[in-house]
């Protein structure tokens, strides 16, 4: 009976340590699991940051270019309508250049007309 008993406890000795060793065990692999995912989780949200920021900088990027095309756009119509001011001044400068040369040619031809006329009217008297 004493045999027994001895041979009783030792199987539960080896039983409960069995237990224990599994139970280790899974707590174990619940660890790792654990530390698994929030490894995961990390990287996942590193990627979703680092998205983002690329995201952010090609947006800045895209802004930056069109701001850049609306300020050559603004300069080039500038541009524009100084050279047509310019242009048009100067048309106007020869225009009233143009009108007073024929008005002094005009006046020139007049006189000229007057004074012939007064020689031959001195001539006939």
């Amino acid at each position: 009976e004493k045999e027994e008993q001895e041979r009783l406890r030792l199987q539960h000795e080896r039983e409960e340590q069995e237990r224990l060793k599994l139970q280790r065990e899974r707590e174990e692999q619940e660890r790792l699991r654990l530390q698994r995912e929030r490894e995961e989780q990390e990287r996942l949200k590193l990627q979703r940051e680092k998205e983002e920021q690329e995201r952010l900088r090609l947006q800045r990027e895209r802004e930056e270019q069109e701001r850049s095309r609306l300020q050559r756009e603004r300069e080039e119509q500038e541009r524009l309508r100084l050279q047509r001011e310019r242009e048009e001044q100067e048309r106007l400068r020869l225009q009233r250049e143009k009108e007073e040369q024929e008005r002094l040619r005009l006046q020139r031809e007049r006189e000229e007309q007057e004074r012939l006329k007064l020689q031959r009217e001195k001539e006939e008297q």
